[in-house]
């Protein structure tokens, strides 16, 4: 009895049935998810394109898991569901670098809108003092010229 549970387990090899089953189904979910977003325009495309992928990349490791399993095992990787979790670590931070230069390349053009938008603001208010000023100048004139 203690020797059965000392004794060492037999080697786990891939994911189980429902773990790929799981995989196949959130694949397909994020695939449609992503298309349907894409549809509706409240996607960009970059973004959806990513998403897409990865759908389709989670789709293939579940209906073809021996490629994926003979990949692990080439990498050192004696449990392969374990490189499923490094590839979702290594795609989450391709999201996260992919999101921090459209950010990057966003704040770059609100600060060139705010640029451009306060040197209209003054270009605004210097035609309109300018108006005034010839206006009011105008008026001095026609004033002194009606009382002469």
């Amino acid at each position: 009895m203690l020797g059965s549970i000392l004794a060492p387990a037999a080697p786990a090899f891939g994911a189980s049935v429902y773990a790929r089953i799981l995989l196949l189904f959130t694949g397909v979910a994020l695939a449609c998810w992503s298309m349907l977003r894409l549809r509706e325009r409240h996607l960009l495309i970059s973004i959806s394109a990513f998403f897409i992928a990865t759908g389709l990349g989670l789709v293939l490791f579940a209906a073809f898991p021996a490629p994926f399993d003979r990949l692990s095992f080439v990498l050192g990787i004696h449990y392969p569901p374990i490189l499923y979790l490094i590839c979702v670590v290594l795609v989450l931070m391709a999201l996260i670098v992919h999101l921090g230069s459209q950010l990057s390349r966003l704040e770059r053009r609100c600060v060139r809108l705010v640029q451009e938008q306060a040197i209209q603001s003054a270009r605004i208010e210097e035609l309109e003092r300018d108006r005034r000023t010839g206006s009011a100048s105008k008026l001095g004139l026609v004033e002194k010229e009606s009382v002469a």
